[in-house]
C-alpha cells in the first residue's frame, strides 16, 4: 500500500497526493543538493538556514505541501542530519556509512556473505560480471542496452561483450535448430 497525504487546496476540498515515487524522488534531488555542498545545519540550532531551505525547495518533486510555507524543504534537511550526522558528501558513488570511501575489502565481505545466505555457490565478485554479461545474452538485450548496464564505453564495447559474455552450448543448439529448421525443415530432437 503506497502512503498517502491529504492536502486542502484553495478550494477547501481535500485532495489525495500519491508521496511514495515522490519521496524517493525528493531524497535522490536532497542528496544531490548535499553532494554539492548546499545543504547546511546549523550546529547551534541544528535547523537548515534560509539558503538551504531555498535549495531544497527548488528541487522538490510536487513543490512544497503548503504553498505559504516550505514545510518540507525545512524538514529534508533535517531529517538527513539525524539519518547521519557524520555524514560528508565527498561524491563517492559507494559510499560508506558517512560518506567516505568503502575500504578496499568491503565489497569482498559483503558478496561472500550474499553468496552465503543466499546458499550459492562460492565465485569471485568479479564471476559476477561474467555471469551477468552471459545472462544478458541469453535474454538477447540488444547491444546497446548492454553496454549501458555494463558500462561499456563505445568503441571498445565489442571487444568487453567478446570477453564477457559467454555463448552456451544451448545457445548454440537452439541457433543449430534454427538453421536446420530454415534450411531443411528440420529442427533437431526436441
Amino acid at each position: 500500500m503506497r502512503p498517502v497525504e491529504q492536502r486542502q487546496e484553495t478550494t477547501g476540498t481535500p485532495r489525495v497526493r500519491q508521496t511514495e515515487h515522490e519521496a524517493q524522488a525528493n531524497l535522490l534531488a536532497v542528496l544531490r543538493v548535499c553532494m554539492t555542498g548546499k545543504l547546511r545545519c546549523s550546529e547551534k540550532t541544528r535547523r537548515p538556514g534560509a539558503a538551504t531551505v531555498s535549495a531544497v525547495a527548488e528541487v522538490l518533486d510536487g513543490g512544497d505541501f503548503s504553498r505559504d510555507e516550505a514545510i518540507a524543504a525545512f524538514a529534508w534537511p533535517m531529517l538527513l542530519q539525524e539519518a547521519g550526522g557524520d555524514w560528508e558528501a565527498k561524491g563517492y558513488v559507494f559510499a560508506s556509512p558517512t560518506g567516505g570511501p568503502l575500504s578496499p575489502n568491503t565489497d569482498y565481505h559483503l558478496w561472500k556473505r550474499l553468496l552465503r545466505d543466499a546458499g550459492v555457490r562460492d565465485g569471485r565478485l568479479h564471476d559476477a560480471r561474467h555471469t551477468a554479461g552471459t545472462v544478458l545474452l541469453l535474454l538477447g538485450v540488444p547491444d546497446v542496452i548492454v553496454d549501458a548496464i555494463m558500462g561499456w564505453e563505445p568503441g571498445g564495447a565489442a571487444r568487453m561483450r567478446a570477453r564477457y559474455m559467454h555463448v552456451t552450448g544451448p545457445m548454440l543448439r537452439k541457433v543449430a535448430d534454427q538453421v536446420g529448421e530454415k534450411l531443411w525443415g528440420y529442427s533437431g530432437p526436441n
